[in-house]
C-alpha cells in the first residue's frame, strides 16, 4: 500500500460511511451510521489500519431504478473498499461522488491543511 493509496482511504474513512450493500430503488449506499462511529472511535483510539490485508479503494459505477417505462437505469459513481484493523475487524466503505473532479477535490480539501497550496510551493 502506499501513501496515495493511505491518502485514498483517510478521504474515504472521513467522508463515506460503512455501508452494508448498495439500494437498486433507492438510488443509494445502505449506511450505518454507528458501525462508521465505531471504525472511527477505534482508529482515533489507536487501532492500527491492517495493510497487508487491505487493498485501494476504487472507483466504481452503481446502478439505480429511474422509472417503470425508462428504457435505461440512473448511475452514480462511488468510492468503495474494504478496511481491515488489526483488531481483526473489517468494514466496507462507500462514498458516492458527483465525477472525478469531485473526488479529486474532497481529497485534496481533505489535507489542505497539511499540504498548502499547490501555487504556494
Amino acid at each position: 500500500m502506499d501513501t496515495g493509496d493511505k491518502y485514498f482511504w483517510k478521504t474515504l474513512i472521513d467522508n463515506g460511511d460503512v455501508v452494508n450493500g448498495w439500494s437498486y430503488y433507492g438510488g443509494s449506499y445502505e449506511k450505518d451510521a454507528i458501525k462508521t462511529i465505531e471504525v472511527r472511535n477505534k482508529l482515533k483510539k489507536g487501532v492500527k489500519v491492517d495493510w497487508d490485508k487491505t487493498r485501494a479503494p476504487y472507483v466504481d459505477t452503481e446502478e439505480s431504478f429511474e422509472s417503470t417505462f425508462s428504457d435505461g437505469s440512473l448511475r452514480t459513481t462511488v468510492v468503495t473498499g474494504i478496511l481491515y484493523l488489526e483488531d481483526g475487524s473489517q468494514y466496507r466503505f462507500g462514498m458516492e461522488i458527483e465525477d472525478f473532479t469531485d473526488l479529486m477535490k474532497t481529497i485534496f480539501n481533505s489535507f489542505a491543511d497539511k499540504i498548502g497550496d499547490p501555487f504556494d510551493a
